[in-house]
């Protein structure tokens, strides 16, 4: 494995398994899984994922680069063993056509300003190339097979305005402009652009692009080529030319540093030793709280088994693993793999129109998993009736293949399922399109905008905000929904987390509570659907007793399996399955649904009077006076100091006019019973007199 590999987190790194090199990596598990059918399978069934307690070791490149560019493997029954060997024939054409690429298309860097460390002069960057002179000024192909027009063409008299004489000293460059240079502005427009996003590509890992000058070459050398070759061949097709779209250099940068880890310098191995001085501890960006270790004696240690386990390996396939990884043609894989990501991928999510369609599609099916009613609606619903179409934040969620919204350690995992499903799964399109891991995508969206539904809820409904902030008087956030779903709140909280922070849950430095998880897993009780054995972790955050309080908390973040397997299993569902299955994703992506929680705490509520227990908490409705317990007689007055004048710094302002009024209405009362005894009095010596 090359050195330069210290620069990549872990995230991207094969397991931590010891003893072991990349070539008996791959071939342990070709023992294992001898086709990439079989792989594949195994990693949407969960029993075979990137894990550092598992038994078989994990290549995710060995996953990446057979689905991507469909190299197939072969058994052959020996005896009594049985090897497996590679078909690569299909990884030697994709390579051919990037060295035609190399041979045929310049990078204009000389285009470039002076002193732009990027810049090189024609004959710097011929010296390494078979690139003729001219063919690097204009990037045209040149067929030697094509013959040379010679005949004359008469030329026709056309009238010419005087903005656009060409002999005209007043035009504009614009129009006088030839197509030579107006070709060499767009080729440099596009290299401009490629430069920009690669210059800050993944921030929060500057080992691996930022500071590191000749992997951001190789990335424009690849982005820029890619553009070129996807130009002509959608022109040869008679589509329209798409160019390069932002987006694109993250998508590649991810296929980049899951290959730069694993990676056999084959000159070096035949021709010299490496020096175990030269080697290096691979850094760990996600793993805060780990120490720095001597690792010389360990990687000898390990080397020196590694070889002993390599001696074992069929010397036909041990010659194979080493030209599947072969570092020399490092670049032409990366490009190969992400033409073919991008193949079924670029219509849909890098045009207007295609964002537009596949929008239409994922509000359909995010209807059907949450239709909700008129009284209380269902998150399709609210988001059309609050006027934000999916299309404005879906488009960042459909390009970038979800690295924006759940940071690289967490996506590549993601990715994992996305392309074993494109491989096996049971809508995947296997047999001419055996790489589209756009079919899974929209799943995997609609069960992460599930975990955040109830807060969504909450600002779209302002009928059922009201009533989350009067029953939950902590709850007091009013994040706009398009606001969460443009910063998709990795972690719990409603702040937005920057991909830099967020780590992947499967890591030690999510908080998991060690004491969940047990390796005696009951088998009778999966997670979700068909899964068959996961830990037994609790993917729900903060485990309030109150279950009210957990409903309007945003659960932990699942695991990337889990939440990939659940994907698989919904996708082949039809309309009504995903209707009726809708409310179990509820339950277990969002805590439960709001709606039936917040009718269960109206059910709950004691049905005794509120005045009643407001009064009973109060001195003067608890005192024991005579005028409290019966009506004042003649010979009874009201007497004011039974009553407390003082106020109850304790109490609050409502049992304060509660008081008050009960004071009055008591007053009252004894007042009209005074009068009526008077009356009564008066009465009595009229009749007297008359008597």
């Amino acid at each position: 494995m090359s050195d330069e590999n210290i620069r990549f987190p872990s995230s991207f790194q094969p397991q931590k398994l010891p003893e072991m090199d990349p070539v008996t990596r791959i071939a342990t598990v070709l023992q294992n899984y001898p086709s990439r059918p079989a792989a594949a399978a195994a990693i949407l069934s969960g029993s075979h994922v990137y894990s550092n307690s598992s038994d078989v070791p994990f290549s995710r490149t060995l996953l990446w680069k057979t689905s991507l560019l469909q190299i197939d493997t072969h058994r052959f029954n020996e005896l009594k063993n049985s090897t497996t060997h590679f078909d690569l024939t299909p990884l030697k054409q994709h390579r051919k056509i990037f060295n035609d690429l190399i041979t045929n298309t310049g990078i204009p860097w000389h285009l470039l300003p002076i002193d732009s460390i990027y810049y090189k002069k024609i004959n710097e960057d011929s010296k390494n190339s078979n690139l003729n002179i001219e063919d690097d000024l204009s990037n045209l192909r040149i067929n030697k097979n094509e013959k040379i027009q010679s005949k004359k063409t008469k030329l026709k008299s056309q009238i010419i305005d005087g903005l656009n004489d060409p002999l005209s000293s007043t035009s504009s460059s614009s129009s006088s402009s030839s197509g030579f240079d107006r070709k060499h502005e767009s080729d440099l427009d596009i290299l401009l652009l490629i430069i920009g996003d690669v210059e800050r590509l993944f921030p929060e890992h500057p080992q691996m692009f930022i500071e590191s000058e000749k992997d951001k070459i190789q990335m424009i050398e690849i982005l820029y080529r890619y553009v070129k070759w996807n130009n002509q061949i959608r022109e040869s097709e008679n589509l329209k030319k798409i160019g390069y779209v932002q987006g694109m250099h993250e998508l590649c940068g991810v296929i980049y540093a899951v290959l730069k880890v694993e990676l056999v310098d084959n000159y070096k191995q035949n021709n010299e030793k490496k020096d175990s001085s030269d080697i290096e501890e691979s850094e760990d960006l996600t793993d805060l709280k780990k120490e720095k270790k001597n690792i010389k004696n360990e990687k000898l240690k390990d080397n020196k088994n590694g070889n002993e386990l390599s001696s074992n390996i069929d010397e036909k396939l041990n010659d194979q693993i080493k030209e599947f990884l072969d570092s020399d043609y490092f670049i032409h894989d990366v490009f190969s793999m992400f033409k073919q990501l991008m193949s079924p991928i670029i219509d849909k999510y890098f045009t207007s129109s295609g964002i537009l369609r596949e929008s239409i599609v994922f509000d359909l099916k995010l209807h059907l998993l949450d239709p909700g009613n008129s009284k209380n609606p269902g998150l399709a619903t609210a988001l059309k009736d609050s006027q934000i179409e999916s299309q404005l934040w879906l488009t960042r969620w459909f390009r970038m293949l979800l690295t924006r919204e759940l940071g690289l350690a967490y996506s590549v995992r993601i990715w994992d399922g996305l392309i074993a499903y494109a491989c096996v799964g049971a809508m995947a399109d296997t047999v001419s399109n055996g790489h589209d891991i756009s079919v899974l995508l929209p799943y995997v969206i609609l069960l992460l905008i599930l975990r955040i539904r109830t807060v969504l809820l909450k600002s779209l409904v302002p009928v059922l905000g009201k009533e989350i902030n009067q029953n939950f008087h902590n709850h007091d956030d009013d994040t706009e929904a398009l606001s969460l779903l443009l910063h998709y709140p990795f972690s719990g909280n409603l702040q937005s987390i920057s991909r830099a922070t967020s780590i992947d849950p499967e890591s030690d430095d999510y908080d998991i509570d060690i004491g969940d998880i047990d390796d005696d897993i009951d088998d009778d009780k999966p997670i979700m659907m068909y899964r068959k054995k996961r830990g037994n972790i609790d993917t729900h955050l903060n485990n309030h007793e109150n279950p009210f309080e957990k409903a309007i908390q945003i659960p932990k973040m699942p695991l990337a399996v889990d939440l990939f397997s659940d994907a698989a299993h919904i996708c082949g569902l039809s309309d009504t399955e995903l209707t009726n299955i809708g409310p179990s994703l509820i339950n277990k992506y969002s805590n439960g649904d709001i709606y039936q929680i917040l009718n269960s705490a109206k059910k709950n509520k004691q049905t005794a009077p509120f005045i009643d227990n407001v009064l009973k908490r109060t001195k003067a409705w608890r005192s024991s006076s005579p005028s409290s317990n019966s009506i004042p007689t003649s010979n009874q007055t009201l007497q004011h100091n039974n009553i407390p004048s003082s106020i109850d710094l304790n109490r609050t302002r409502l049992e304060q006019k509660l008081q008050k009024r009960v004071q009055n209405r008591l007053r009252d009362r004894s007042h009209s019973s005074s009068a009526s005894h008077a009356s009564t009095k008066v009465i009595d010596k009229t009749t007297q007199s008359f008597q």
